[in-house]
This record gives structure tokens, sequence and C-alpha cells, in this order.
């Protein structure tokens, strides 16, 4: 008796729902990824090393594929922990979009054992420094140059940064300051940078103030710099000091009425005053020395020894 065999073939074909076929969201590539994943049997296990070398498309493309389908909810992404321990992996493919909450429903595990859904990490945006208005320059050498503006305006030619520099306004103050008997170390000169309508009401009122402010070539110096006037403080009404003695060389009359020379007395506010001035004087030259300009405009402020020995141990000023 013979025994007849019947070979037959595995069904070769695969029923699809067409949703994901007319979905417009989806790409060929993902489309594609998606009907090779339905037609795979249960419990497949999905690999991208394998998967990627199904198709000519490779490791990267296959899984932005699989992220693509993920992100649309025709795949999911489970993992299954114990005790914070991962035990197991999921994904599910559906033929059409599928909620998550429904995806998980279906996912039978015991109690001791949790399931946690795995979204598609969002992509780093990718920061691409590009120079702004860049700007081609024919010209006639055989390497052509590529002249770029930044965005400071600055003109970069060959990788070497051309700027204009300031005019200084040194010329003019100069002479000014000659015309008008008042004397400023060059350097701070050069520094200034001031139109020359500025600079004539800058010194002028200086001159016009500096008696009854009581300032120093200091203050003049500040508003230069600082392009700023000071405010004028309040003169209140002085009272009358009668001098103890006479200052000089003077003439006198004597007993007999006979015009003599009376002798040379100096009195103790002078000699305060002559004391506090060269003290002052000495500081401005140690501050212009050693470029402290802004230190100058403080020193006006100050009006007795104390009040000054106790500026120049503040700001350990060495005098010579």
């Amino acid at each position: 008796m013979a025994i007849i065999k019947i070979m037959k073939k595995d069904n070769p074909f695969l029923q699809i729902d067409k949703t994901s076929i007319e979905d417009e969201r989806l790409s060929w590539t993902a489309t594609g990824l998606l009907t090779y994943l339905i037609g795979r049997p249960d419990n497949w296990e999905i690999r991208l090393s394998q998967l990627s070398k199904v198709k000519k498309c490779g490791k990267d493309k296959t899984r932005n594929a699989l992220n693509e389908l993920r992100n649309l909810g025709y795949v999911h992404y489970f993992e299954i922990r114990e005790n914070g321990k991962i035990k197991e992996t999921t994904y599910l493919v559906f033929e059409v979009p599928t909620s998550m909450e429904k995806a998980k429903n279906l996912i039978e595990v015991s109690n001791e054992y949790k399931i946690l859904y795995k979204p598609v990490k969002p992509k780093k945006p990718s920061v691409s420094q590009k120079p702004k208005n860049p700007i081609s320059v024919n010209t006639t050498s055989e390497n052509p140059t590529l002249i770029i503006i930044d965005s400071n305006n600055k003109r970069k030619n060959n990788n070497k940064t051309t700027t204009k520099k300031k005019k200084s306004s040194g010329g003019f103050l100069e002479n000014y300051l000659k015309e008008k008997n008042l004397n400023i170390n060059k350097k701070i000169i050069s520094s200034i940078n001031l139109k020359d309508d500025e600079i004539k009401n800058i010194i002028n009122f200086y001159i016009e103030n500096k008696e009854s402010q009581n300032w120093g070539i200091g203050a003049l110096v500040y508003m230069l710099k600082n392009n700023n006037l000071f405010t004028l403080k309040k003169s209140s009404p002085k009272k009358e000091v009668k001098p103890k003695a006479i200052v000089g060389f003077t003439h006198k009359l004597d007993n007999a009425g006979k015009v003599v020379k009376a002798d040379s007395v100096v009195t103790k506010e002078e000699k305060k005053i002559s004391a506090i001035d060269s003290l002052k004087n000495k500081v401005y030259r140690y501050l212009f020395k050693n470029k402290l300009f802004k230190l100058s405009s403080e020193i006006e402020k100050l009006s007795s020894i104390l009040d000054l020995n106790n500026f120049i141990s503040s700001h350990k000023i060495q005098l010579a």
C-alpha cells in the first residue's frame, strides 16, 4: 500500500488593512517596514540589527522608519520590569493606529511585574554655525577672497579683523588747554575723544566754577573723560575771618608816625591750607603716574590732612 504525501505550499499571500498604505503621514520606508512586520509570525522578535539587513536601507534609516511607526501609533514598545529590573521588552505591531492604553491592555502579566511604556526619544536639534550674510567678492587673484560680515558689523577678511580707529581729539584739546593756561598729562589727552564744542563747554565750565567749587585739575580730567559736568554745590555764606596777623612784608606806622616795615608773619590757617595743597599735589602726581585717573575726583572732596592721610592709606598710595 502506497503512502501519498501532498506537498502543500505555505500561503504566500498577505492580507492587510489598507489604512497604512493610504496614510499620507507615513513615508514609503515606514509603510514597507510595517507591511513586513505584519507578515511576521506571532512571537517573532524584532531586532534592529536583523531588520537592517533584510532590505538595503541600513541601520539608521531602519531605526528612523521604526520610530516613525511608533510616533504614529502603528507600533508600541514596552518594558516589563520586576523590582525595577528589566525582564522583557515587547513590541506590539498594529495594522491601524492604536492608542498606547489599548496596546498596554493586551499585555498580560502577573501582579509582581510592571509594564512601562517607552516613547520615542525626541531628536536633539543640530546646531549649525553658519556665518551671517556671506558676501562673495570677485578678485583678480587666483585665490578669490570671501568676506564675511559678522553680527558686530566688524569686517573680517582672511581671518583678520579690520576696524576703523577713532580719531583722537588730542590736538584741539591740547591747544585749547594751552590757551587757557591749563596743564594735563599728554597720555590723558590722547585718551579723550570728544567733539570740539564739548571740549570748550567743559573747560569753560571748569574755569568759571573752579574757585567757587574748590576744584582741582582732577575735576577737569574727570569731566573730560566722562563727558559729564559736575553738579554745582550751593555755596553757603562764609563768615568773615579776621586775620590774626599781616601776611608778608607790609608797612605800618610806628609811635612817632613814621612808616616802617612790619615783620613777615604767616597765620596758622594759611599754613594749614598750604600743607593740604602740598599733600594733594603729591597725591595727584602719584595718581597720574600710575594711571589712576578715577581716584583724582575723590581728592577734591577732602579738606583736611586727616582725610588725605586716610585716603592715602586706604588706597595704599606710596608717596616719595
